[in-house]
């Protein structure tokens, strides 16, 4: 039996395709807008996504580290990225099967690494941008204890208008980059590839992932909107206080 060990990382940030195709210095297998296959020899690959995930089927330890220096200023860095690792066991003549990030197949080939890597690059954009749900949601969460305690929303409306720019970007990021719900092209005339792209996509439990990072999501906008609310009433009270005083100055002027 053939062990090979997966491990991809998700950098926060997109990857320029053509711009990686022409610096890392790998053998390209297939490449389309918004991803590139490398093949490094037999049983070993590399695959890049646009939206900021690397994923390494059977890569030393050194060459990942290698590869990551093109992505990261620091290499020190990588032990904070979002991660995740896979086992492939390949063993000729038997059933396929994905279980406890264990994946077991007859064969391997460049499809199947893809497949294989497709869902290891979804899984650790989806724990990276959960990771950044809970953190808006964390401060949102902050704003309505102070409102518990004082009756008093304590932030500036810049600083709401900054967090809701943030959900924002991070909803749109979202819907734009995962499509965990759509088999992918490539095992559309395989059903062994379908099998093996819904066997992990279960296994990795993407639905209720995905459902739980919506939730906070749109949990973190709705307090958003209500704090929004909130300081806007209170900005109305005291444009409102304003003009009062003007008026009962100019009043006092008058009988002056």
């Amino acid at each position: 039996m053939l062990v090979l060990r997966s491990t991809a990382f998700h950098l926060g940030v997109n990857i320029s395709i053509s711009k990686a195709i022409h610096d890392l210095d790998f053998q390209l297998s297939k490449t389309e807008d918004e991803f590139a296959l490398f093949e490094l020899g037999e049983n070993s690959w590399i695959y890049l996504k646009n939206y900021g995930s690397v994923v390494f089927i059977n890569v030393s330890k050194e060459l990942i580290q290698k590869t990551m220096k093109f992505f990261l200023k620091d290499l020190r860095d990588l032990e904070n990225l979002p991660s995740d690792d896979f086992e492939i066991q390949v063993e000729a003549g038997s059933a396929m099967s994905v279980q406890h990030g264990i994946v077991k197949i007859p064969e391997i080939s460049n499809d199947i690494a893809h497949i294989i890597a497709i869902n290891m690059a979804q899984t650790v954009a989806l724990d990276d941008f959960t990771l950044r749900a809970e953190s808006l949601l964390e401060k949102t969460s902050s704003y309505s204890a102070g409102l518990i305690k004082t009756g008093h929303l304590h932030s500036s409306r810049m600083n709401i208008r900054k967090l809701m720019g943030n959900t924002l970007i991070l909803k749109n990021r979202v819907a734009e980059n995962l499509y965990i719900f759509d088999t992918p092209d490539i095992a559309w005339d395989d059903k062994h590839l379908v099998e093996l792209y819904d066997s992990m996509r279960k296994d990795l439990d993407f639905d209720r992932r995905h459902q739980g990072l919506q939730l906070n999501l749109a949990i973190a906008k709705e307090n958003l909107d209500l704090y929004q609310n909130i300081l806007q009433h209170r900005h109305s009270s005291i444009l409102e206080w304003i003009i009062i005083l003007l008026i009962l100055f100019e009043v006092i002027q008058v009988l002056f």
